[in-house]
């Protein structure tokens, strides 16, 4: 539909008035970006085509409230003074390297662990280009009281970069390696899953009204939760492992209680319930109920709270390379090697479908018989 009206060639090339068309870059930013999130979630082609596109970004203004004469002469802001937009242009440079995740390693032929960490690198390089107030490691909060928008836009920005490496990263989570080769994987799939949960735990502490009014909540995409549940089943006795617990319990209350809630959330809630309850079955737990998890969500005055996955002390990385000063993350609590025996039910090493519980229930009995060995 948007094509159709023209959007994906810049408004400048139709002679459009300035207001118009950063009104069309913005929007056509959007887009682009839910079009390369669907296709790479889903495994589906892409609905645009990058060299058919003549789009500029969107720059650091904000015209709406002006009439056209003043939109015309409006000055650009600098970086330092942000508009919705600049999270609208942050958006536009990540969806095209998760483009390109989808299409060199999740297409039709197989690719080199090579290529992964060529992307990852690019993802680094995106993170290290963020402005102070977009940091995912201690942003500056200091223009949150004045821009209300900023930190729903914090949040949109921090869900898209964890569910790209996430996702990037996940089939090589579990791949066994004698000489440790993909503990890069490894370390960004937990450290990218935890800070993920606790911005999630944070997120649905707040107001209704203020999710629905600027993001209707963070991605409910299947990753993040997932990803700890099975860390969890796979390593059940360990401390950290029932901060994990704790944690997802408090999740998926909270994702029970939103009453906007899709059924894709709930698919993931009821799978994110089944890791829970296996894992506590391994530590022993006799009491295996999801209900009797205790929940540790306390009340969150803000959205940068942290939630208790890092009161627990679970290594979440805070270098600018996902990484500490050794070039790894101490995971000695969770299993410790990276190098976990492979899975047994399917070589490729990917997960089944979040509405699929019954072949998620065959994973974690397969995990379960594999730590009763």
């Amino acid at each position: 539909m948007a094509q159709a009206q023209g959007m994906h060639i810049d408004g400048e090339r139709w002679r459009l008035s300035r207001k118009d068309t950063e009104t069309r870059r913005r929007l056509w930013s959007n887009l682009y970006l839910l079009d390369k999130t669907i296709a790479l979630s889903l495994g589906r082609p892409f609905a645009i085509v990058d060299q058919q596109c003549l789009v500029e970004k969107a720059s650091n203004v904000w015209l709406d409230d002006m009439g056209d004469e003043e939109a015309a002469s409006a000055p650009v802001q600098p970086i330092e003074d942000p508009t919705p937009s600049v999270a609208s242009r942050l958006c536009h440079e990540l969806a095209i390297i998760i483009g390109a995740i989808q299409e060199k390693c999740f297409g039709l032929f197989t690719v080199s662990y090579d290529t992964v960490l060529a992307l990852d690198r690019e993802m680094l390089q995106w993170r290290k280009s963020l402005p102070t107030y977009f940091r995912l490691d201690d942003p500056d909060l200091s223009l949150d009281s004045r821009l209300s928008f900023l930190p729903w836009n914090r949040l949109h920005i921090h869900s898209m970069y964890h569910f790209a490496r996430v996702t990037l990263h996940r089939p090589y989570l579990l791949r066994p390696s004698i000489t440790n080769r993909f503990r890069v994987s490894h370390d960004a799939c937990i450290s990218s899953a935890c800070a993920d949960l606790s911005m999630r735990l944070q997120a649905l502490s707040q107001p209704l009204q203020d999710r629905l009014r600027w993001t209707l909540g963070p991605h409910y995409l299947f990753n993040s939760a997932l990803v700890l549940g099975i860390i969890a089943v796979r390593d059940p006795a360990s401390s950290r492992s029932l901060a994990i617990l704790e944690d997802l319990a408090a999740y998926c209350e909270m994702q029970r209680r939103d009453i906007w809630v899709n059924e894709f959330a709930l698919a993931e809630v009821k799978i994110v319930e089944l890791c829970i309850k296996k894992a506590r079955e391994l530590r022993g737990v006799s009491d295996t109920t999801v209900s009797n998890v205790p929940s540790v969500v306390r009340p969150v005055p803000d959205m940068h709270t942290p939630s208790s996955l890092e009161d627990m002390h679970l290594s979440i990385p805070h270098g600018p390379d996902g990484l500490d000063q050794a070039g790894s993350l101490d995971f000695s609590g969770l299993g410790g090697s990276a190098s976990w025996q492979p899975l047994p039910w399917d070589d490729s090493f990917t997960f089944p479908e979040a509405v699929d519980l019954q072949s998620w229930e065959l994973v974690l009995d397969s995990i379960t018989q594999t730590q009763n060995k």
